[in-house]
């Protein structure tokens, strides 16, 4: 199986990755559910970050509020990936027969679209300016993962009406979350099944200065490395690559990894920097 990875863009950000000057944004960014047309096109997501699911007897001792949480598992959104730089592309996948489809919600993120030519020469010289600042990177495809939602008490019911609240700060330490934790450890490569449509394949990027602005990374011309298309012409761009093939769904092919770290390494050092948590529940 192959894959080609896009990046829908604004033709005014594509002389910047013909230079190689990759902006990427923020994880924090996403954290962001002010913006109410951002939240309908699955552009934000306050559960980016998460890293544990902890049972709620963390809660027990204060039983007006344990017994309103309608969900067996809380979870730990660990702050300190807010930190974390992302630059996100969409995943075609291929087969010998057929080209995944794009979503429509794809073309509302520009009218200009980034190809990548070769997804492991990206890679190679993300690492490469990564690793001369003396930084670490993660890159591969996203995961995206069930959220549990069991009620012992219900254990064969519906999901009672409730709604979602988050600690107004963080206020729980990862090493007293971990001490409640489920065998789960997610990390900036980690999403909710929600967002599976979007297949994305992201590159992670912790610089040594902690903030939540926007970097940009220079990995030198890159004009070999990218095509430059009018989102509307993406369809047939792919089937000129592709001759014979059409346009089907087809399952995603197995994740890939790479990094100038392990992923697991790559998680250890974001959640040392701070270990803050803020949670996340379901109460009714």
């Amino acid at each position: 199986m192959g894959a080609v990875l896009l990046r829908f863009t604004d033709e005014k950000y594509v002389d910047s990755y013909l230079q190689g000057k990759l902006s990427f944004s923020a994880l924090s960014s996403f954290w962001d559910v002010s913006n109410r047309k951002a939240v309908t096109d699955k552009q934000q997501d306050f559960s980016e970050g998460i890293g544990l699911d902890i049972s709620k007897d963390l809660f027990i001792a204060n039983p007006d509020f344990y017994n309103h949480i309608c969900n067996d598992v809380v979870r730990a959104r660990i702050d300190d990936y807010g930190y974390c730089k992302i630059l996100c592309f969409f995943r075609v996948d291929i087969d010998d027969q057929f080209i995944q489809q794009i979503p429509q919600g794809m073309y509302s993120f520009g009218n200009k679209v980034i190809v990548v030519k070769d997804e492991k020469e990206l890679a190679e010289r993300i690492k490469c300016a990564v690793s001369n600042h003396g930084e670490l990177c993660a890159i591969g495809d996203v995961q995206y993962r069930n959220m549990e939602f069991y009620d012992k008490r219900k254990p064969n019911g519906p999901i009672p009406h409730h709604a979602t609240v988050l600690s107004d700060k963080p206020i729980l330490n990862l090493s007293i979350a971990q001490k409640y934790a489920k065998s789960k450890s997610y990390g900036c490569l980690d999403k909710y099944v929600k967002f599976a449509e979007q297949r994305e394949f992201r590159i992670c990027w912790l610089p040594q200065k902690h903030d939540y602005q926007r970097k940009v990374l220079d990995i030198g011309p890159a004009d070999d490395l990218f095509d430059v298309i009018e989102a509307d012409d993406v369809n047939m761009y792919l089937l000129k690559r592709y001759p014979g093939h059409s346009f089907n769904y087809i399952n995603p092919r197995e994740p890939t990894f790479d990094g100038n770290v392990t992923y697991d390494t790559f998680k250890k050092q974001v959640e040392k920097i701070t270990g803050a948590c803020t949670l996340i529940l379901e109460i009714n």
